[in-house]
């Protein structure tokens, strides 16, 4: 049988991203209170800051959903996809108020253009699980994998944003 579509095998690695989505969520919550007025005042702060925070609860309340007993894998695929859908619809919305801001950069450009990749991976996933084919959990699992460095850095650069490490650089 094929181990994605097991719920039950996942358990370990999602009480590890349980605990670590809500360890990082915790963190976010603390250094966005040192900064609030500036992350609130900067449209681009605060689309950083709400994205990684999106994330960390969407990771964490899809880890739950996996973690709850004696559900079956179709159970968890709708879970995956209302969730997703969910966070995906809140990410655009505060996306089109970023859009309004010029210039965006780079990097906002593809963390824009990276909303519906990720809502597609995770709808993936769901799919996978409600048909009983496919990598299942495997494509939760990647992008979890791939999810903790990404929002770390982005939460990283709300907290203490490019333009603030040249203005620490000119006071030494």
């Amino acid at each position: 049988m094929n181990t994605g579509l097991q719920v039950a095998a996942f358990y370990g690695f999602f009480t590890a991203t349980a605990a670590g989505f809500a360890a990082l969520l915790g963190l976010l919550f603390v250094a966005f209170t040192l900064r609030w007025q500036e992350i609130g005042s900067n449209a681009r702060l605060r689309f950083t800051a709400i994205g990684s925070t999106e994330a960390l609860v969407g990771g964490l309340m899809v880890s739950l959903c996996v973690l709850l007993p004696g559900q079956g894998p179709a159970a968890v695929g709708w879970e995956i996809v209302g969730l997703s859908a969910l966070f995906a619809l809140a990410s655009l919305l505060e996306a089109s108020r970023l859009l309004k801001e010029r210039p965006l950069s780079a990097a906002l450009w593809m963390r824009i253009a990276s909303i519906p990749i990720v809502f597609a991976a995770a709808v993936g996933a769901g799919a996978s699980l409600i048909a009983g084919s496919g990598p299942g959990l495997y494509l939760e699992a990647g992008l979890f994998i791939t999810a903790f460095p990404v929002v770390t850095w982005n939460a990283w650069e709300a907290v203490w944003p490019p333009e603030s490490h040249s203005k620490a650089r000119k006071h030494h």
